[in-house]
């Protein structure tokens, strides 16, 4: 009998930890992060009869998916330019701001239409090449830069080099120039002039004219197609700008350190 009497403090114990409230679990929804830029690389092959050559057409692109400042949006439109002008060979008066995966594919694919007719139709059968890339910097508070390149063979001795770079202020989504960032552009031009000499191994005595080069009157000049690192403005000289296609293409850095006091615009990074 005095085990019978232990059933009841057992029951009651057990009632005890039944009524206890268990501590609700809190779920916790991870943060899904949302893609604002868009970053692909699409090709396109061609290959000849034999099959024993191949061309390539690349494309690599960026654009923001939903821009919501002028300045993004202006910089979807220079990526959208660029592409379209350089798989078209012309830029219309105008053009959407219409940067997108269907815009870029089909701009890569009309080329590739033509590099495909062009071989069927060409006594040689040349063989047409693309690569191509536009790209996004935003490197500092005040401005963001557009960057574009292309390299296209479409017959002939050679092919094509580009490169494009734009800076757009994001406080108004315009471009800016050399004379938003210089105060004085003949004074800077001196100092660019005696680095691009140093940098390209031109004494100070050559006329440029004697060396092949095209600048006007013998002076030195500075383009817009330029571009901001964290301590130097970086000039891009275009095969075909300043001399014949045999000297290539020209950069030019002109540090900081060498033209701070000319130096007007903001360079917050």
């Amino acid at each position: 009998m005095k085990y019978v009497a232990f059933i009841p403090l057992l029951l009651l114990l057990g009632s005890c930890f039944n009524r206890k409230t268990k501590t609700p679990e809190v779920v916790i929804t991870p943060a899904v992060a949302v893609k604002s830029l868009q970053d692909t690389t699409v090709f396109r092959y061609l290959i000849s009869e034999n099959k024993v050559d191949t061309s390539t057409f690349q494309l690599g692109y960026q654009y923001f998916i939903s821009p919501k400042t002028a300045w993004e949006n202006k910089l979807n439109q220079l990526a959208a330019e660029f592409v379209y002008a350089s798989t078209h060979f012309e830029l219309p008066d105008t053009i959407p701001n219409r940067a997108s995966d269907r815009f870029m594919i089909a701009c890569l694919d009309s080329l590739y239409t033509s590099a495909k007719q062009d071989y069927v139709d060409s006594e040689y059968s040349i063989m047409w090449s693309y690569e191509a890339s536009t790209s996004f910097t935003d490197n500092y508070k005040n401005f963001a830069t557009f960057s574009g390149g292309m390299y296209l063979y479409s017959g002939g001795a050679h092919g094509n080099t580009y490169y494009n770079h734009v800076n757009v202020e994001k406080a108004t989504g315009n471009e800016l120039k050399l004379t938003d960032f210089i105060s004085d552009t003949l004074a800077f031009y001196k100092i660019a002039d005696s680095c691009f000499r140093a940098q390209h191994e031109i004494s100070v005595t050559d006329n440029y004219s004697d060396l092949g080069f095209w600048f006007g009157d013998d002076q030195f000049y500075c383009n817009n197609n330029f571009y901001l690192s964290e301590d130097a403005f970086h000039f891009i000289y275009n095969v075909y700008e300043i001399a014949p296609y045999s000297h290539g293409l020209f950069e030019l850095k002109v540090p900081f350190a060498v033209c701070r006091e000319l130096i007007r615009y903001d360079l917050t990074r």
